[in-house]
């Protein structure tokens, strides 16, 4: 793994009966997210959650050459031409980037 490899990791909560625009969604972002050298690693399902309160309902990691691809891509435009749809398919999204530990 090169030292410049970095995560997206989006941890969310969908709005319920928007599954249909959740599709939509998903199928509009996960290209551009390609697109952006990004490459999908998983996308999980919370179960259960064992301790606090009001966590996610999804999670998904994509692998990028750099931070800077996560954030080039999420800064173009058309990330951003998403932005009202993403908001309506989620009650609440979390983005961040990381790295291996």
């Amino acid at each position: 793994m090169s030292d410049s490899t970095a995560y997206l990791v989006v941890t969310s909560v969908p709005n319920p009966g928007k599954m249909e625009q959740m599709q939509n969604y998903t199928s509009q972002v996960m290209p551009l997210l390609i697109k952006g050298g990004g490459e999908p690693v998983a996308r999980y399902g919370v179960i259960e959650q064992l301790n606090g309160e009001g966590g996610p309902k999804s999670i998904a990691v994509v692998k990028f050459p750099s931070a800077q691809a996560i954030k080039d891509v999420l800064s173009s435009d058309e990330s951003k031409a998403l932005g009202s749809l993403r908001d309506e398919v989620f009650s609440r999204v979390d983005v961040m980037i990381c790295s291996a530990l």
